[in-house]
């Protein structure tokens, strides 16, 4: 049985065991009342009274049974998902992109609409019935919804949380404080690419270690490290601002030559003329002219990504809106990328995230939810 601490009366150590089953059901998966008991040392009956009164409150539910060698199937356990949501808002220039995510990590609903970012009061009115919508569609109540997160190009500042950033860019002059106060929930405003990034740490039993590289208007990333973004400051991952080669095209940040000016999912757009939708599927249809400007997009990718395979020695995934455009040439990527590896080991390191154009919006939403379950023990009763 674990032991309390001193000072700490029989109502507290309940409450904290409480949280310790959650937690564990949460982090670990299904389990049985023998495992849960196992696992946190606490006797079979406090683990029995606790599994009853987490079911009556709605956080725990029963599982399927599982196969019996013999006698009666075990019963396990499980988390409900829908006990905990956040929705995450992820803006551009150009876009809406709304993901609401449960407590399982299970992306409930995806919204996407074009609209041209500004900062208006008829603009963040928009956003907010766009977002109301999103909710009552899925009959959300105040009791399971534990916060709303918006997704901005920002600066990250040191030593601070995801959600405290100095929005730049078009959204530079936007009072923060102004937007929350529009919502009855916790609000936050996280970095556009951090949460990009986030969305593919991984559920808390398999936390992923690979480098993140976003390839969307703005180019970008993380490196991830057990489920945590690697660096002292929370900012590595600058790549769109790498120098990339000699160009006279000046990136955003007011220099020339950088990864962005490459690979930015604009650059299609510019050459091309055309929507990524329109572009591809003159692709489809074997348009020789814009399968030129396809295949040099497709070498700087390639080149970005070897280049950070070789620095971090580590997996590479992309992520961003040309995500599940690149997974179509997956194959060619991997099989030239195995011919550049000077190992020769023939491993197959290029991952991609199912996120896609939605990474943003599921990573604000998973950084809430992860928040949520560090700060508030109080969600259990």
């Amino acid at each position: 049985m674990q032991m309390s601490p001193p000072g700490i009366n029989l109502m507290e150590v309940r409450h904290v065991n409480k949280h310790s089953v959650v937690r564990a059901l949460h982090e670990q998966g299904a389990m049985t009342k023998q495992e849960i008991s196992r696992t946190l040392n606490l006797s079979l009956a406090t683990v029995v009274t606790l599994i009853k009164e987490l079911t009556e409150e709605g956080i725990v539910e029963q599982g399927e049974l599982l196969e019996s060698t013999g006698g009666r199937k075990p019963v396990v356990y499980q988390i409900v998902g829908n006990a905990k949501l956040s929705l995450g808002v992820a803006l551009t220039g150009h876009h809406i992109r709304i993901a609401l995510v449960n407590w399982k990590h299970e992306v409930i609903e995806k919204y996407r609409e074009k609209i041209t970012y500004s900062n208006s009061e008829t603009y963040w009115r928009h956003v907010y019935q766009e977002v109301m919508k999103v909710l009552k569609k899925e009959r959300i109540t105040s009791r399971n919804f534990v916060g709303l997160n918006f997704v901005i190009d920002g600066n990250i500042i040191p030593d601070a949380g995801y959600e405290d950033i100095i929005p730049v860019g078009i959204f530079d002059g936007l009072d923060v404080s102004v937007i929350k106060d529009m919502y009855l929930c916790p609000v936050y405003f996280c970095n556009s690419v951090k949460a990009a990034a986030y969305s593919n740490v991984g559920k808390l039993s398999s936390r992923n270690t690979c480098v993140y590289i976003q390839f969307d208007r703005t180019v970008g990333g993380a490196v991830i490290a057990n489920g945590t973004f690697w660096g002292l400051s929370n900012r590595t991952g600058e790549f769109g601002h790498m120098y990339f080669g000699e160009n006279n095209k000046k990136c955003q940040c007011g220099n020339y030559g950088c990864l962005q000016t490459y690979c930015s999912s604009d650059v299609i757009r510019e050459e091309s003329g055309m929507e990524l939708e329109d572009f591809f599927r003159e692709i489809e249809q074997g348009n020789k002219k814009l399968m030129s400007v396809w295949n040099s997009y497709k070498k700087n990718v390639i080149q970005a990504v070897y280049n950070l395979r070789v620095i971090f020695d580590i997996n590479v995934m992309i992520g961003g809106e040309m995500a599940p455009y690149l997974k179509r040439w997956e194959e060619e990527l991997k099989e030239i990328l195995r011919m550049l590896d000077i190992y020769q080991e023939q491993k197959d390191y290029l991952q991609f995230s199912n996120g896609g154009e939605f990474d943003g919006a599921i990573g604000a939403a998973l950084m809430v939810l992860q928040k949520e379950d560090e700060d508030d023990i109080e969600f259990i009763k």
